[in-house]
């Protein structure tokens, strides 16, 4: 094996190392007393009114077979950790976070290393046969992309927007994927630092990311039943105090004032779900935002982290070249002798 790619090695054991440390670190002294995966994801399924069904082997069979068939957007799955389900009357609700194994470093002389990348995956499900046509969404979505039914503009403008996700769908099924947004060694331990960092069950984003993909498919030209809302905006009951008059008397005022306080409540909704929507739109854009920030940051810190491998390397190599220089010198010196 040659020096500088022995070097190389011996580097990336000793950052491998230094990063398990401070993980190790993290989660036995700093994050201790945080709850554990399995707590928080009990947490979010009851609070959200899912299934876990993670340890059933038919729910693992059958997500494994659809993230199998779309392999162009889940890549190689490797294991499910964990199934989420919603049933409702038409449609199924699936939340599945799999490994999928990536490329983590190209070693030269046709040999990598690869490393599991944490995915999740928003697979809806119809009850009754449907015959969704296959499409897979290409890595690369412009705005001038060819539709293809039942997409159509709209719902294609949406797939736009959702650009850390790729979509794919077939028969009664429509897939969402959540794809890598940073080289897989530097997502993969993110991920595993925090939640925030990339899509997931534990994202704080979860109900919005569910929310975008059942959006899209309630768009698509079919003739399929909708799908039930996920991300829920509360709605204050109905508060109107109607006279306590007889009915023979006044009935033409008391239905004006009636239409009329119905009008301001109506009003009220929905200038507050505009609010809300707003709000929501808000937070979808600041971390899109957020989420194209840390991807620039950590691009920086990895280039100049290379930049300072290249920088050492060189200087090796030179110091390599000095030395042999000098061996070489010293033996025209000895055979001139």
């Amino acid at each position: 094996m040659p020096a500088h790619s022995l070097l190389i090695l011996k580097i990336c054991a000793v950052i491998i190392v230094i990063g398990m440390a401070i993980l190790a670190f993290d989660k036995y002294y700093v994050r201790r007393d945080e709850p554990s995966k399995a707590e928080r994801v009990d947490e979010l399924s009851e609070r959200l009114e899912l299934n876990d069904r993670s340890a059933e082997q038919t729910a693992q069979d059958h997500l494994m077979a659809v993230l199998t068939r779309f392999e162009e957007i889940s890549g190689s799955v490797q294991q499910i950790d964990t199934i989420l389900n919603r049933n409702d009357d038409q449609t199924r609700l699936w939340l599945a976070e799999f490994d999928s194994r990536r490329l983590a470093l190209y070693r030269g002389a046709g040999q990598t290393n690869r490393i599991n990348v944490p995915l999740l995956a928003i697979m809806i499900e119809f009850k009754d046969p449907a015959a969704l046509p296959l499409w897979i969404q290409p890595e690369r979505l412009d705005d001038d992309a060819e539709l293809s039914p039942p997409l159509n503009a709209e719902a294609l403008a949406r797939l736009q927007r959702m650009d850390d996700f790729r979509m794919a769908m077939s028969g009664n099924q429509v897939l969402f994927v959540s794809q890598l947004e940073a080289p897989a060694l530097v997502q993969a331990i993110n991920q595993r630092t925090s939640s925030e960092f990339h899509a997931g069950l534990l994202n704080s984003a979860l109900q919005i990311d569910v929310q975008r993909a059942i959006d899209i498919v309630n768009l698509l030209d079919t003739e399929l039943p909708q799908v039930a809302r996920f991300y829920k905006i509360d709605v204050p009951p109905v508060d109107i105090d109607i006279p306590d008059r007889p009915i023979s008397a006044g009935l033409d005022e008391i239905r004006e004032e009636t239409h009329a306080k119905i009008e301001e409540q109506r009003k009220q909704w929905e200038q507050r779900r505009a609010e809300q929507q707003a709000q929501w739109d808000a937070q979808r854009e600041a971390l899109r935002q957020e989420r194209e920030r840390k991807a620039a940051e950590r691009k920086a810190e990895s280039e100049a982290r290379m930049a300072a491998v290249r920088a050492k390397m060189e200087a090796s190599r030179a110091e390599l070249r000095d030395r042999r220089s000098n061996a070489e010198g010293d033996r025209d010196a000895e055979g001139q002798e």
